[in-house]
């Protein structure tokens, strides 16, 4: 017998609600996702990768804990620091993610040495790690996913897009998780704090697009792309899996129900991955079966499975804000910024989030800047664009992306570690309304060489 709706809801309260409830301090956990470049004009070289990767394990003492299909090392992990390193989809992008911390400085510490490691080693043989939140030598790149069963099923969901196309517009670009990359941070949520931190964080998305774009796609006109990417490819094939919160629930009950309105789409049992239609939580646990396909080595088989709670485990949502087992919410609408700027968006979310009082008092008292109010959500696209309507009131943006910048600087003194350093680039962004994505595409308008500009985004200092 299938799970009742009901039992499903005490399920999603117990992994993702009940764990913001405990009292704890907060820490962070961050991750960076480096796009690969072959400085040559090339694919980037797998081998080359692989090889990094094993010299990144022996330098600092990571142990191999996944295997591709092929015996290629895909995840080391550290005892001691809980760090690990991994890719993401494809080996075009490596992935560095931090055990959690208490110090942002001391984060920096361990970041910085693994990425001058990688670093040295790309250079050596014509690769670097690129310090944006898109490959900007994608179109030479080879667009495979890693061969296993995870990244297998993945990319046949992501292609699976054409069958659906007379339910929605889709991006052609089902490779995209091969291309873009993120820096999120998770932090930990103070009890009784949870809608509080979604709404006011949703609240100030289009003010970090302004700050953080970094994801230029010229075809599109777009500085931000990786929002775009995701609504419009079968990971936003519902919209309540993606995006903002629109709105963010106003009650816990509320969210739960809002979560089992999103879809599922994959499970695991024993060593297969299975994928199936989409499917709303609610109606996935409603069937007594659902049509599942899995990768026999050969070739894909379909095969009927029974949903069971376990398959919770494999319910993922991308929301801006996303909810976590761990406690903590995952901060993920952030592009992968310029390397000397690796931790600025770590810095922006945890000063805001020790600050939580000043925020609210900021976003009720300042006006929105354009002359009609629009959804979060609606704004950040806008801004997301290369071309700005003439409506926005860029002088009201540039005040309030600087009281933002001060309520998070001062959550951060307040803590008293000196993490307020990190916030120093973005100061000049708010004033000059410059992302990394605009002075990039800006600096090729006027002439610089593409190849500079990817050495400068991928300086550590």
């Amino acid at each position: 017998m299938s799970p009742s709706t009901q039992m499903v809801k005490e399920q999603l309260y117990l992994r993702y609600i009940a764990p913001t409830e405990r009292p704890r301090a907060i820490f962070a956990g961050i991750e960076i996702e480096l796009p690969i470049v072959n400085l040559r004009r090339e694919a980037a070289d797998f081998e080359v990768v692989h090889d990094m990767t094993r010299s990144f394990a022996a330098r600092f003492g990571f142990a191999a804990d996944k295997e591709d299909d092929e015996g290629n090392p895909l995840s080391l992990t550290h005892i001691g620091t809980g760090d690990i390193f991994t890719f993401d989809c494809s080996y075009n992008t490596a992935e560095i993610s931090l055990g959690k911390v208490s110090d942002l400085r001391h984060a920096d510490a361990r970041l910085s040495e693994y990425i001058l490691h990688i670093q040295g080693f790309l250079q050596k043989r014509g690769h670097i790690a690129a310090g944006m939140g898109i490959n900007p030598r994608r179109a030479y790149n080879r667009c495979v996913p890693i061969q296993n069963g995870r990244y297998r099923m993945l990319f046949r969901h992501l292609s699976s897009y054409e069958k659906y196309s007379n339910q929605k517009r889709f991006a052609p670009y089902p490779a995209f998780g091969m291309f873009v990359a993120a820096s999120q941070v998770q932090l930990d949520v103070p009890p009784g704090r949870l809608l509080r931190i979604l709404r006011l964080f949703n609240a100030i998305e289009p003010y970090k697009s302004v700050l953080f774009a970094n994801s230029p796609l010229p075809e599109a006109g777009l500085l931000l792309s990786r929002d775009y990417l995701w609504a419009n490819s079968m990971q936003g094939f519902n919209p309540l899996n993606v995006g903002a919160h629109d709105p963010v629930p106003d009650s816990v009950d509320g969210l739960l129900e809002y979560m089992l309105g999103a879809d599922i789409y994959c499970t695991e049992r024993g060593e297969r991955y299975y994928n199936f239609a989409p499917l709303p939580l609610r109606e996935f646990f409603a069937r007594r079966k659902v049509d599942a396909e899995y990768f026999d080595g050969s070739g894909y088989r379909m095969e009927a499975i029974t949903p069971v709670l376990e398959d919770l485990r494999y319910f993922r949502t991308f929301k801006f804000q996303d909810l976590t087992f761990r406690g903590t919410i995952e901060f993920r609408s952030v592009c992968s910024q310029p390397l000397r700027e690796r931790l600025a968006p770590a810095a922006f979310h945890l000063g805001l989030i020790e600050s939580l009082d000043e925020l609210e008092a900021l976003l009720a008292q300042n006006a929105p800047p354009l002359g009609q109010s629009l959804p979060p959500a609606r704004l950040r696209e806008r801004l997301n664009r290369e071309t700005w309507p003439d409506a926005i009131d860029r002088a009201a943006l540039r005040k309030t992306l600087l009281s933002i910048l001060a309520v998070a600087r001062g959550g951060l003194c307040a803590r008293g570690k000196n993490e307020e350093v990190f916030l120093t680039p973005l100061y000049a962004r708010a004033e000059r309304l410059l992302s990394p994505a605009r002075e990039y595409m800006g600096r090729l308008s006027a002439g610089e060489d593409g190849e500079s500009l990817i050495m400068d985004y991928a300086a550590l200092s």
